[in-house]
């Protein structure tokens, strides 16, 4: 099994450790402007305490306020070059909290005063250094760490009980400052993650777009095969058996069978009539439908102009209502109607074929009714070659019923009713 680095995980968006480490380094440039304020909130306390403490210990005689001064300035020192090494160096971070936590204790420790209780101050950009600098499992005790120093220097100054309103202002600062901190990283944290998801259903979205549209011409390459099977099954045939026809009457005429002849030739024209009314069916397939426009009236209206009436047959058409179905009902319905009017132009030899849709009441009724030949629906052709087992698996999924009476020479009805 191949293990994925997180940080090319989150380049070529492996997984969900893709997902995080994406999501943290892309929120990493704003943690850092986060970092960055706290750091000049930071410079803003460390002036103001610098001056205090020269004010309070000017002129400087003492080596201990010597060394106080050096403190103050390593603070200054680390917290202008945290970031460059903070980047250069991961495990840099501990150890500077460590230290400026131990450069604020030792100032209460060299400038021991019971009025010098505002060093406390420099431990609160700590709190929200130590959120935005450490890893989680680490931050809790990091916290503790800071809120030790003033605790510490405040109690060896001011002492118990006068330093415990103090320790709790300082140290709820600090908490403040890292609560402060924590909620910022969250914030930029979630909002990185949402652009992140955004990218990634655009993404979907597109590659969704390619797969419909590679659908989309599979269905039309797989139509296109169809149309041509049943050319070549039907049309092409009956093509093929009127040429016979055609020589035969020849033959026949240039015998001087003219009854033969005349027989041939009626063939001849019945074949004709059959090849033209498949290939009027075969182009009104190709052509686009638009039944969620114009509704399943409508298309069952076109159908028959278009194939039925030009074939020579008598046709009628009526509609009871506008109650229109759903738009999965309709399209089964029409696929329906169009399998049981495509069995009429290829195998009914009917003249007249009459169609029946009731759309106004609890249920949705069609009806297909023609006047030809027949057949026996129990027969294996009759489910195979007719396409019944495909009407039916139409009208199940529907939760229509389908109901198909025929006979030999007694025509066919069609009929399917589906709940509304």
């Amino acid at each position: 099994m191949v293990e994925h680095d997180p940080l090319e995980a989150a380049a070529a968006g492996i997984g969900p450790a893709g997902t995080e480490a994406a999501t943290a380094l892309s929120a990493q440039p704003t943690i850092d402007r986060a970092v960055r304020r706290v750091r000049i909130f930071g410079y803003a306390l460390w002036v103001a305490i610098a001056l205090r403490t020269i004010a309070d210990v000017a002129p400087i005689d003492r080596l201990a306020e010597w060394v106080a001064v050096v403190a103050l300035l390593a603070y200054a020192a680390l917290l202008a070059t945290v970031p460059a090494w903070t980047r250069r160096f991961r495990w840099y971070a501990p150890p500077y909290i460590a230290l400026q936590a131990a450069l604020v204790l030792a100032l209460f420790l060299l400038l021991r005063h019971p009025d010098r209780d505002y060093f406390a101050v420099l431990a609160i950009p700590l709190g929200g250094q130590t959120v935005l600098l450490l890893p989680s499992p680490w931050r809790a005790r990091a916290v503790g760490l800071v809120l030790l120093a003033p605790t510490a220097g405040i109690l060896l100054g001011p002492g118990w009980p006068d330093g415990a309103p103090l320790v709790l202002l300082f140290g709820g600062s600090v908490v403040f400052a890292a609560a402060y901190a924590s909620l910022v990283e969250g914030a930029e944290t979630a909002r990185e993650r949402s652009r992140l998801l955004l990218a990634d259903l655009q993404a979907a979205y597109r590659r969704l777009e390619a797969s419909a549209a590679q659908a989309e011409e599979l269905a039309a390459v797989q139509e296109r095969t169809r149309l041509a099977r049943d050319l070549h099954d039907s049309a092409a045939q009956t093509l093929f058996g009127l040429t016979l026809s055609a020589e035969a009457a020849s033959r026949a005429l240039a015998r001087g069978e003219q009854p033969i002849a005349a027989a041939h030739l009626r063939e001849t024209q019945e074949s004709a009539r059959r090849a033209l009314a498949e290939l009027r069916l075969l182009v009104f397939e190709l052509r686009p439908t638009s039944l969620s426009e114009d509704g399943l009236a409508a298309s069952l209206r076109t159908r028959l102009e278009a194939v039925e009436r030009r074939a020579g047959l008598d046709t009628d058409l009526a509609v009871e209502g506008d109650d229109r179905p759903s738009a999965p009902v309709e399209a089964e319905l029409d696929r329906i109607a169009q399998e049981a009017l495509n069995n009429v132009i290829k195998h009914a030899r009917a003249e007249r074929v009459a169609v029946r849709l009731r759309q106004d009441g609890p249920t949705t009724s069609l009806i297909i009714v023609d006047d030809g030949a027949g057949f026996d629906p129990s027969t294996p052709a009759a489910g195979g070659g007719l396409g019944l087992r495909g009407m039916a698996e139409r009208a199940a999924r529907i939760g229509g019923r389908l109901e198909i009476t025929a006979g030999p020479g007694d025509g066919t009805r069609v009929a399917v009713e589906v709940p509304g």
